[in-house]
């Protein structure tokens, strides 16, 4: 009982909400009222917009030679100074020291080899490593990054691998101003005939 008495209130609702809806008419924002509607023509003017003007640049207006329109501006000109990055700035390091880092970092890199040779258990003579371009970044808080490795002699894939994976783990003093790119040379010490 209780169920219909509940569902009669809520269609007398529904049907009170139609009939406030028929008495207020149609809604004047719905799409066929709109359409239905007076024209600009039938309401009245539309009136002007007052225009304020700009202050006038600070330098030179580039202008396009000989386009006819004289004041006309060239959007490329405009653009081409726009959009021009600025180069990242570079940081500094003392060069004594940046040195003194990168010689204990390449002692480890000869490890690569021997590690590749034992992996295979092979001889490291058998392990191609030779000579190597090292590239990479000094964060502002010495930590690495945008490792590359460049192969200029013949070198095993996994030493190059292993060469890159050590890299990324350099940490050096802390250069000031911003980051500072590094490229280095390497070359690999001759290797022993056997690891025993």
């Amino acid at each position: 009982m209780v169920g219909r008495v509940l569902l009669t209130g809520m269609c007398v609702a529904a049907m009170a909400g139609v009939a406030a809806a028929e008495e207020r008419g149609p809604d004047p924002l719905s799409p066929a009222e709109l359409l239905n509607g007076p024209s600009l023509h039938e309401t009245g003017r539309i009136a002007g917009m007052a225009v304020t003007p700009l202050p006038p640049a600070s330098g030179p207006v580039p202008v396009r030679p000989d386009t006819g329109d004289k004041g006309e501006r060239s959007i490329q000109d405009v653009a081409a100074k726009v959009d021009v990055p600025r180069p990242p700035p570079h940081g500094t390091i003392n060069a004594g020291v940046l040195d003194t880092e990168v010689g204990e970092y390449f002692a480890r890199l000869d490890d690569c080899r021997v590690d590749v040779a034992r992996r295979r258990q092979v001889a490291p003579a058998d392990v191609h490593a030779d000579a190597l371009t090292l590239r990479w970044t000094i964060r502002r808080n010495g930590t690495v990054t945008a490792t590359e490795v460049v192969a200029v002699s013949p070198t095993d894939p996994e030493v190059v691998d292993c060469v890159k994976a050590d890299m990324s783990t350099w940490t050096f003093t802390r250069p000031r101003g911003g980051p500072v790119p590094v490229e280095r040379d390497f070359k690999f010490r001759p290797a022993p005939e056997s690891l025993f």
